[in-house]
């Protein structure tokens, strides 16, 4: 006769199984864990040897011998200021430091980073450009180089990825604190010679339910949310979906579709102070003086083709900032591009979102430095507020609306883009109807070689300007008169757009106004690398 498990016995085989596995899951987890841990010794051990290889290889050239060597995240190396590169099948490390000497390595102290840190936000990772930009945090007064296998950005939280170019031979090691001037006099002993903002690519809508206010309000005067969602780079769509969101414009460039683009932290400077650039073309030897830092004073009183070409130029051949110009392109800023980070901090990603904030002081802080200083803050939107303080100062004031400093920035804390609102006014590469007029160009587009370094539009009217419709995402009839900012528009007489205000109580990130191009000495620009 036949017969089955009884449930008694079914339970006893159950119970079983389960103190099996809880036995063996330990042993499993060891076995795996120690197995990992023999990999990365056995590919530690390859990769100490290639880079021996790779130092002895630079000495048969020229005489090299360094003695510290840190490892950048692509797992290469840099050994006294001089980039190697570790050719190695498999897995490299991606950080940490090698002391090398008379052909043997005395010590190292490298790791394994085997995920990279990603926010929840679903902002597209941050390129860093081949190592060319260095991933910073501000930690105990400082900013730090960041561990990018540990949160060093979180947009949710209005925390926007910051990155650095630092001289030949500052450390990348991480956790190294990295000297920013605290005075114009400073600017040379700097550890940094740039410093950028991360922009990643989004779609946004502005609800118009009653009428054009942005979600949650309907008084211009303090508008409302900028709906934003960040999206993949490979993300395409025609004009608007179905959810009425429209992809920034910001984030194609020519033919090239991009996963966000690095913005200037400050409006430019230079070593010299306000300086007569000589740039005539790509090639200009002035570039490798520009510095995007804090607490100097802007770059000004240069016509828009010098301000092009210097920016253009930061990618020279032999430039100071080690950049590419087969793989990272630097230009000056456009009109869609200044509207990206103003929508972007407009929304629940930006100032806007930041709860420190309320009401009409979610607005960005005026920079009313008379002397052109970059990162000021006057402590208050809008108007010649009476307390000033620096882009680092964190301290609540005394006014009970957020910090004194961050106020001044894009997302109300040190993490945002500075000197949008005050400061110079910013020359924008946007132009009515390739007109030059006083900015040096001969004729456009010729001179700048290709139609994406700027925005070309088409009519004198606002609501028109572009092809004779609205210019989605630039931040001018899409949030005509919101924080009470007004966009004045361009004309055959002044055909190139400028952003902000020099120091005014008209200052804000959606004022704009036309000019002819010419130099002035409230005139300055901001540089975007991709």
């Amino acid at each position: 006769m036949k017969r089955g498990f009884t449930l008694i016995e079914l339970l006893a085989v159950i119970v079983i199984l389960a103190i099996i596995a809880l036995i063996a899951t330990p042993i499993v987890l060891n076995i795996v864990d120690s197995s990992k841990k023999q990999s990365n010794e056995r590919s530690k051990e390859l990769y100490l040897e290639a880079v021996k290889e790779a130092i002895i290889r630079k000495n048969l050239t020229s005489e090299f011998n360094p003695t510290n060597c840190t490892v950048n995240k692509d797992g290469n190396i840099a050994c006294d200021g001089e980039e190697l590169t570790i050719e190695i099948t498999g897995k490299k490390p991606c950080k940490g430091t090698i002391v090398y000497e008379n052909g043997k390595i005395l010590s190292e102290n490298i790791g394994y980073c085997d995920v990279l840190y990603k926010d929840k936000s679903q902002a597209n990772y941050p390129d860093l450009m081949n190592n060319t930009l260095t991933p910073v945090i501000y930690k105990d007064d400082f900013w730090q180089v960041a561990d990018t296998s540990e949160k060093w950005y979180d947009y949710n939280d209005q925390w926007w990825a910051n990155a650095v170019i630092l001289k030949d031979g500052v450390s990348k090691n991480i956790g190294t604190k990295l000297k920013v001037p605290a005075k114009q006099e400073d600017i040379t002993s700097s550890d940094i010679l740039a410093m950028f903002v991360w922009i990643p690519k989004y779609e946004y809508k502005i609800d118009t339910t009653n009428g054009q206010f942005g979600k949650g309000s309907n008084d211009k005067t303090v508008p409302g949310e900028i709906e934003v969602n960040f999206i993949n780079k490979g993300v395409t769509y025609e004009n608007t979906n179905e959810k009425g969101y429209r992809i920034h414009p910001a984030f194609t460039f020519g033919d090239e579709i991009l996963s966000g683009i690095w913005v200037g932290k400050f409006e430019t400077s230079h070593t010299s102070g306000n300086y007569d650039l000589s740039c005539i073309d790509e090639n200009c030897i002035d570039a490798n003086n520009i510095r995007i830092l804090p607490n100097v004073t802007s770059l000004r009183n240069n016509t828009v083709s010098k301000f092009f070409f210097v920016s253009r130029s930061m990618s020279r051949e032999g430039n100071l900032f080690k950049i590419n110009k087969n793989e990272i392109d630097t230009h000056m800023m456009k009109g869609s591009e200044w509207g990206a980070v103003a929508y972007l901090s407009q929304s629940k990603y930006g100032k806007y979102g930041n709860n420190l904030y309320t009401g009409s002081n979610k607005e960005i802080y005026i920079n009313n430095s008379r002397e052109y200083n970059t990162g000021t803050s006057g402590g208050a939107p809008g108007g010649k507020a009476s307390n000033s303080c620096k882009y680092d100062d964190l301290l609540d004031m005394g006014s009970g609306t957020g910090f004194c400093g961050g106020g001044a920035s894009t997302t109300g804390n040190i993490y945002g883009i500075y000197d949008m609102s005050g400061g110079s006014y910013e020359y924008l590469m946007a132009n009515y109807n390739n007109t030059v007029v006083n900015s040096g160009f001969e004729t456009l587009p010729d001179d700048l070689k290709s139609s994406k370094y700027y925005d070309l539009f088409t009519d004198t009217s606002v609501d028109s300007a572009c092809n004779k419709a609205i210019c989605y995402g630039f931040g001018l009839s899409e949030t005509r008169g919101w924080y009470g900012d007004n966009p004045a528009f361009l004309s055959q007489a002044a055909p190139w757009l400028l952003r902000d205000d020099a120091n005014s109580r008209f200052a804000g990130v959606f004022s704009s106004y036309p000019f002819s191009g010419a130099k002035d000495s409230r005139l300055s620009f901001r540089i975007v690398i991709l």
